[in-house]
């Protein structure tokens, strides 16, 4: 049939736009999700192609895995408190800027994977975004309260039931941390 046809025209469907608008469509609604969705991606395409681990197997300080988790609750509501100074070796410190110094965005989450769904453990994800997570939102800008209530709407969203990230994730010190690798998808 021609393309000017109009059942030909009725049938053409884009499923990455309509799957696109119907999660934007969910986490606009107040209601519980009844289906889950998936709020971020890895940008590394190495790490996306690896199989999901649930996180009890994130066991080797060299390795990135992909793992997949609901976010149950996060450690901090004062979010201009979570910009803290990272040095050369990776250590956090508070905050009191001086210049040459990286200011990252330091959040803790607790955390349920397809293997802790059905207990009541909980495991802890640090996350040391340097602006790459939560894409627009510098640890600098957070003294701005415009700054501070994305974040903390982004950090309610994923506090949702049937919300999950997808990460890549290392072990660091050992703690799980959420690679850089990983961006929050952009509902917009």
């Amino acid at each position: 049939m021609p393309n000017s046809c109009k059942l030909v025209n009725d049938l053409l469907f884009d499923e990455v736009s309509e799957a696109r608008n119907f999660e934007i469509s969910q986490l606009l609604q107040k209601e519980t999700l009844m289906h889950p969705i998936i709020v971020s991606r890895i940008t590394d395409s190495a790490i996306s192609r690896k199989p999901v681990v649930p996180l009890s197997e994130v066991i080797d300080n060299k390795e990135v895995y992909r793992v997949r988790f609901s976010v149950v609750a996060s450690s901090s509501t004062d979010y201009d408190k979570c910009v803290k100074i990272q040095d050369k070796t990776g250590a956090l410190t508070p905050a009191t800027p001086k210049k040459g110094q990286k200011l990252v965005t330091y959040l803790q989450f607790l955390v349920k994977d397809t293997g802790t769904l059905a207990t009541n453990q909980l495991t802890r994800v640090n996350l040391i975004d340097n602006g790459v997570f939560f894409s627009g939102i510098q640890a600098a800008e957070l003294q701005d309260k415009s700054k501070s209530t994305q974040l903390k709407e982004a950090v309610s969203t994923l506090e949702r039931f049937n919300v999950w990230i997808e990460a890549g994730v290392k072990l660091v010190n050992g703690q799980i941390v959420i690679a850089d690798t990983t961006a929050l998808k952009k509902f917009d």
